[in-house]
C-alpha cells in the first residue's frame, strides 16, 4: 500500500455467508498491534455490492501509516442475526511516499 495514495480495497465475502441485512461492517488497518485506520458501514465508508465490500482510503488515511511496516487488515461483519464474523488477517507492506504533502491541498 502506497502511503500518500488513495487506494481502493475490495474484499469478497465467501458466497456461503449471507450478508443480506447485515447490521454493521468494519474494516480495520492495524500497525504495531494498534488500529490506525477504521472504516465503518455506519459512517458510509464501505460500499456493499452483493458479496463485494469496497473501501477507499484518503491520502490523509494512508499518511497515518508508518512506511516499511506491515499493515494488517481485518474485516468484521455483524450479520442480521447479531452473530459477528471476522476475516483472517490480510498483510500488506506500507511503501514510503517521498513527499509528505497531501496533493490538492494548500497545506
Amino acid at each position: 500500500m502506497n502511503i500518500g495514495s488513495t487506494p481502493t480495497n475490495t474484499f469478497v465475502v465467501p458466497s456461503d455467508i449471507d450478508i443480506t441485512g447485515y447490521k454493521e461492517i468494519q474494516v480495520v488497518y492495524n500497525q504495531n498491534f494498534s488500529p490506525i485506520i477504521t472504516k465503518s458501514s455506519i459512517n458510509g465508508d464501505i460500499a456493499v455490492d452483493g458479496q463485494n465490500l469496497t473501501v477507499t482510503l484518503s491520502q490523509g488515511d494512508t499518511f497515518k501509516l508508518n512506511y516499511n511496516k506491515p499493515v494488517r487488515i481485518q474485516v468484521r461483519i455483524m450479520l442480521a442475526d447479531d452473530n459477528v464474523i471476522a476475516s483472517k488477517h490480510i498483510t500488506v507492506n506500507a511503501i514510503e511516499c517521498l513527499d509528505g504533502r497531501i496533493l490538492g491541498s494548500d497545506e
